[in-house]
């Protein structure tokens, strides 16, 4: 049988194992709270870090969609002014048919002239350079047109690619903000659902994010990588059809002075001609006075013999 002091020894032993147990369950309570609050921190913190990410992404491809809207607008303006040119060269270049099948009459027509006139006198010299310049400046004016065209097609291909550029950042635009309307209505349900400390309790804003662990900053690194890349590229492409905008610009004035140039060069021989034109005529007409003149007089002359031929005989 035990005795009283054995009763009270045994209590005491239970008493001390008990206040043992229940210091470790303080321990282990400690650490699984300390364990459940990191958890949750770490979770809003990703929250955090991918709302953010995707804010700022969302703006940077309104920015850069709209730069490329303004280039591929500008671009399309560049097309038709383009074309336009390119109507006014197509003009210049007919313009010079009618010119060129005159001369080339007219050089026919003086071939028929009297075996004597056929002299190669001035008005032949400035129809044979009239030919020749309007030749050479239907050859330019066709060359430019060539040019033109080519930079036509050029400046086409280079909208057609911006607009491909715009249409895909569009598309992506509208996912990335999908998803980050969902981002924070996920955050929100995760914040409800999941008991806080008294730290975190009655936050409505997301924490501050903490310092990442190797793995995650490589991540981080990599995709940042990309994002610079693909805003780069976006800039590359708005560079290249500005570069592309400037080259049909100086093309379009190249073009202007060549049509002003040909016309001016065009115009020369037929003043010149005119004016050799009005001295042979001239030079013809005293020709043929003089020439009927001096048949008058040898008519008058032979008159005058045979009246006097008359009279002798008749004595």
């Amino acid at each position: 049988m035990h005795t009283t002091q054995d009763w009270h020894n045994h209590a005491q032993f239970n008493m001390t194992q008990a206040m043992s147990s229940q210091k470790g369950a303080n321990r282990q309570n400690s650490t699984s709270r300390a364990a459940h609050d990191e958890t949750i921190t770490d979770n809003l913190n990703s929250y955090n870090d991918v709302h953010s990410t995707m804010e700022n992404k969302v703006k940077m491809s309104y920015r850069l969609r709209e730069k490329l809207q303004e280039r591929a607008d500008s671009v399309e303006n560049a097309i038709a002014q383009t074309r336009q040119n390119l109507a006014q060269l197509e003009a210049a270049y007919r313009a010079k048919d009618a010119p060129l099948q005159l001369c080339k009459w007219r050089m026919e027509q003086r071939e028929k002239r009297p075996l004597r006139e056929q002299v190669r006198d001035n008005v032949e010299v400035t129809l044979e350079a009239e030919n020749a310049t309007l030749i050479d400046t239907k050859h330019k004016l066709a060359d430019a047109i060539k040019r033109t065209k080519n930079m036509i097609t050029v400046l086409e291909e280079k909208l057609a690619e911006l607009r491909h550029d715009i249409d895909q950042k569009t598309q992506a635009l509208g996912i990335d903000e999908m998803c980050l309307r969902t981002t924070h209505r996920s955050y929100q349900v995760t914040v409800d659902q999941t008991p806080r400390s008294r730290s975190l309790a009655g936050s409505t804003r997301l924490p501050s994010a903490v310092k990442k662990s190797p793995q995650n900053q490589v991540q981080i690194h990599e995709s940042t990588k990309n994002e610079v890349n693909r805003q780069q590229q976006a800039l590359r492409l708005a560079t290249s059809g500005a570069n592309l905008e400037d080259s049909a610009k100086a093309l379009r004035e190249a073009n202007a002075k060549l049509i002003m140039r040909c016309q001016k060069a065009a115009d020369d021989p037929w003043q010149k001609q005119s004016v050799h034109c009005r001295r042979e005529s001239t030079r013809l007409s005293i020709c043929e006075g003089a020439s009927r003149m001096s048949c008058e007089q040898r008519r008058q002359k032979l008159m005058a013999q045979s009246a006097l031929f008359q009279t002798l005989g008749a004595r």
